[in-house]
C-alpha cells in the first residue's frame, strides 16, 4: 500500500440506464428470441395473415380449376377445392414436392380425362411458377443495393426459363398416329409413357387461350396476395419484412427442396430463409421466429385437407363394399 487513496466506483448495470439497450450475449440462440415473439404475437396481424392465406389458397384453386374445368368437363368448383386442399395436406405429411401433385392428378384423372388433367396440373404449376419468378425479378430490382447483380441475374435467369417453358407448352402439338418404334427395356418404356403424358396434356391446353390467361393472371395475383400474408405474419412477430424482400428470400428457400440432404428440404429450407433476412439485416431471433411460421402458414389448409380426404375415403367404403 502506497498510502494513495482509492476511488470508490460504483457500477451500475446497462439494464437500469435509462435508454441503454443491453447487447446480446453471445451465448445466447435465436431460438430463445423466436419462442418469445411466438408469446407475444399480434392476434390481429396473425388473423390478417390467416386471412389473406385463405385469399391465396381461393387463388390457386381458380388458378388450377379454369384449366380443368373444359366446356366438356363436369368437375365442380367443389370438388376442385377439395383436392386442392387435400393436395396440400399430402405435402404436408409426405416427404417430396411431387406428393400434391400426385393427389390432384389421382383424382383430376378420374374426373376430366388424363390429358386434361396433366394439362391443367401443368399449366397452374407454369403459372404459379411464372408469378413467383416475375415477383421476384421485381424485389431483385428493387432490393439490388441489398443482394447485388448475381441474384438479380439469377432471377432473370429463371423469369426468362419459365417464359421458355411456356413457349414450348403453347407449341407442342400431339403427333399423327402413326407407326413408332416401340423402346426397349422398362426404362426406357416408363420415359416414352411419361413424355406422351406430357405431350397430351400440353396439346389438351394450348389451345385454350381465355383459360390460359385467366390462369397466368390470377397466379400473378395470389402470389402477391402471399407475399402480403407472410408481411402481415411478419408484422404480427414484431419483425418489419417488406413483401419484395420475401419475394426474393422465398423462392431462394424453395431451392433447398432439391437438395438430397435432407427430406423435402425439412430444416435446410428454414435456415436458408433464416439466412436470407438476416443478411437483409433481420435481426436473427426475428429471422428465426418468420421462418418457423411460414412453415406453419398452410397447416389449417392442410387440417381442412385432411378432413377432406377422411370424408372421401367414408364414402368411398361403402361404394366398394
Amino acid at each position: 500500500m502506497d498510502g494513495a487513496t482509492q476511488p470508490l466506483r460504483v457500477v451500475v448495470p446497462p439494464r437500469l440506464v435509462k435508454g441503454f439497450r443491453t447487447p446480446p450475449c453471445p451465448h445466447s440462440t435465436p431460438s430463445w428470441g423466436a419462442a418469445h415473439d411466438a408469446r407475444v404475437a399480434s392476434p390481429a396481424w396473425l388473423a390478417a395473415g390467416l386471412g389473406l392465406t385463405g385469399l391465396s389458397f381461393v387463388a390457386g384453386v381458380v388458378q388450377w380449376g379454369v384449366l380443368l374445368r373444359g366446356a366438356q368437363s363436369m368437375v365442380r368448383w367443389r370438388s376442385v377445392a377439395s383436392w386442392q386442399a387435400q393436395s396440400v395436406f399430402a405435402g404436408h405429411v409426405l416427404p417430396t414436392a411431387a406428393a400434391g401433385d400426385a393427389v390432384r392428378a389421382v383424382n383430376a384423372c378420374r374426373a376430366a380425362g388424363n390429358g386434361t388433367a396433366i394439362g391443367s396440373i401443368l399449366g397452374s404449376r407454369l403459372a404459379g411458377s411464372l408469378g413467383m419468378a416475375l415477383w421476384g425479378l421485381a424485389g431483385a430490382i428493387m432490393l439490388r443495393g441489398t443482394f447485388g447483380a448475381p441474384v438479380l441475374a439469377a432471377a432473370a435467369v429463371y423469369a426468362g426459363c419459365i417464359g421458355v417453358a411456356w413457349i414450348l407448352v403453347l407449341t407442342t402439338a400431339r403427333p399423327a398416329l402413326r407407326a413408332e418404334p416401340h423402346p426397349r427395356g422398362a426404362l426406357a418404356t416408363r420415359g416414352a409413357r411419361v413424355i406422351a403424358s406430357l405431350r397430351d396434356g400440353c396439346d389438351a391446353i394450348r389451345h385454350r387461350t381465355g383459360p390460359i390467361v385467366v390462369c397466368v393472371l390470377v397466379a400473378l395475383v395470389g402470389w402477391g396476395v402471399q407475399l402480403l400474408a407472410l408481411g402481415a405474419f411478419a408484422r404480427a412477430l414484431g419483425a418489419g419484412v417488406p413483401p419484395t424482400l420475401f419475394a426474393v428470400a422465398l423462392p431462394i428457400s424453395l431451392v433447398a427442396t432439391w437438395s438430397p440432404a435432407s427430406v423435402n428440404g425439412v430444416g435446410l429450407r428454414e435456415g436458408v430463409m433464416a439466412g436470407v433476412l438476416v443478411h437483409a439485416g433481420v435481426s436473427p431471433e426475428h429471422a428465426g421466429a418468420v421462418s418457423l411460421v411460414i412453415d406453419l402458414q398452410m397447416l389449417p389448409i392442410a387440417v381442412a385437407g385432411a378432413v377432406a380426404w377422411m370424408a372421401t375415403r367414408r364414402r368411398a367404403v361403402p361404394r366398394q363394399l
